[in-house]
């Protein structure tokens, strides 16, 4: 027969195990809040028609607004990543489980003894209550978790949106300077035929001829550099939204960025709510905190209460209720304890240093974005001043009041000045972009 402590000596015991449980207290939780949908958040966030929706015409051509929204719908990458969101809430169900009962039986059957009259036998049932100390925290934890892991993945949708809008945007300006560039050499190929049929009527010299050969080559190879970028991007785009690079529309070729007032502190001010990876780390922080509670309430000792029914080989009856308590003399826990809590320590850091990143990338890019303004405003006027110059050029050269080569030659910088420009607005509106990744919202608003 097994003996069991008094009575007298468990409520002293339990006391002392409870003491082995107290220390940390949990931290107040952040006041983010998480959207009642996560799977919808990078969708609320892209530009709305008049009618409240995004609207997707391909057939006019595909803006960077559409390639952003295509990209959610289609990106194979994305697709992978979601499954995450299901694996969260399996680690939810395991964390919620609790140990199944534990059921022994034994016979004896009498082998001598003047009293040895019946078969003996007992019966026990056990069942193991010191999960149930740790699974409100456990279950908190992986709740938290799981909430961290719905916004990670909005935050990887947020970041393949912005990349097909970037590729996007590259292609429509490639696309703009590539015409530019075939425009030269057009005007170019012009000039040179001009010149060899005047050479043969000996009215232009070899050198005016050579330098017409040498500005045809080098815009042509222009055109051909710019070309083999365009298919970089096009591959790209492609990829991002799940299509072969035959299968992507042609970019939009009316697009053009609209102007952004970028407030560089409201941008900061609102990272910690607008920023969704930020946003998952905070509940990432509240699941360790839960973690490091469950670990530390784990250091309750396994408990197991049960009943225990007895017939001995003499016939003698009994119910027994039975307890059983390991001391927790060697292992406290400790081990978990001390990992939860550098865990813990480690999302702090982690959050603390992309919140720095964040706002010091945010400031940057909302200065430069300011700078590029005024560089566009300056490339615009630089454009309009060249082309005026090349038409007076053109004209003056008609009459014969100017060499026809510094006509040529001032045509030639105004093809210069449209693709500086081309290249000051693409950079502006890249910038929006990046801006618009790092602050977490869509720019411009």
């Amino acid at each position: 027969m097994k003996r069991h402590l008094p009575f007298q000596l468990v409520w002293p015991l339990f006391g002392m195990l409870l003491g082995q449980c107290a220390g940390v207290e949990p931290r107040p939780a952040a006041s983010t809040a998480l959207p009642a949908r996560p799977e919808t958040l990078v969708r609320a966030r892209l530009p709305a028609s008049e009618h409240g929706e995004t609207v997707v015409d391909p057939e006019d051509g595909l803006s960077p607004e559409e390639a952003a929204f295509l990209s959610l719908e289609r990106n194979p990458r994305l697709r992978a990543v979601r499954t995450q969101r299901g694996l969260a809430q399996a680690e939810i169900v395991a964390a919620g489980l609790l140990p199944n009962p534990r059921f022994e039986g034994a016979w004896a059957g009498p082998v001598g003894g003047a009293e040895a009259r019946a078969t003996g036998y007992a019966l026990d049932l056990a069942w193991n209550v010191t999960p149930l100390v740790s699974r409100g925290a456990r279950v908190q934890s992986a709740e938290q978790r799981s909430r961290a892991v719905d916004l990670e993945v909005a935050w990887q949708e947020w970041q393949v949106a912005q990349g097909a809008r970037l590729h996007a945007i590259r292609l429509v300006y490639l696309g703009r300077r590539i015409t530019t560039a075939r425009e030269a050499a057009d005007y170019w190929q012009g000039r040179l035929r001009a010149l060899r049929e005047a050479r043969a009527a000996f009215a232009s010299t070899e050198i005016q001829v050579a330098r017409a050969e040498r500005s045809l080559a080098e815009w042509t190879l222009q055109a051909q550099e710019l070309q083999r970028q365009a298919m970089i991007e096009r591959a790209a785009l492609a990829l991002a939204l799940g299509l072969a690079p035959a299968e992507l529309p042609a970019p939009q070729t009316r697009w053009h960025p609209p102007p952004t007032a970028a407030n560089a502190a409201d941008l900061v001010a609102g990272l910690e709510t607008h920023r969704m990876d930020l946003v998952a780390l905070g509940y990432a922080r509240r699941s360790t905190d839960s973690a490091l509670r469950a670990a530390v309430l784990s250091r309750f000792p396994p408990i197991e209460v049960g009943v225990r029914a007895t017939r001995e080989v003499d016939g003698v009856q009994a119910l027994e209720l039975a307890l059983q308590v390991a001391l927790p003399i060697f292992d406290r826990n400790q081990g978990e304890v001390a990992r939860q809590a550098a865990q813990q320590r480690q999302v702090d850091a982690e959050y603390e240093a992309r919140l720095a990143q964040a706002r010091s990338q945010v400031r940057r890019l909302a200065e430069e974005l300011r700078l590029v303004e005024g560089e566009r405003v300056t490339a615009s006027a630089a454009e309009e001043a060249a082309i005026r110059l090349a038409s007076l050029a053109e004209r003056l050269a008609r009459s014969g009041d100017l060499d026809p080569s510094l006509a040529s030659d001032q045509q030639d910088r105004a093809f210069q000045a449209r693709l500086r420009r081309l290249r000051v607005e693409q950079r502006y509106a890249e910038l929006q972009v990046a801006l618009s990744l790092e602050s977490g919202r869509w720019l411009p608003e």
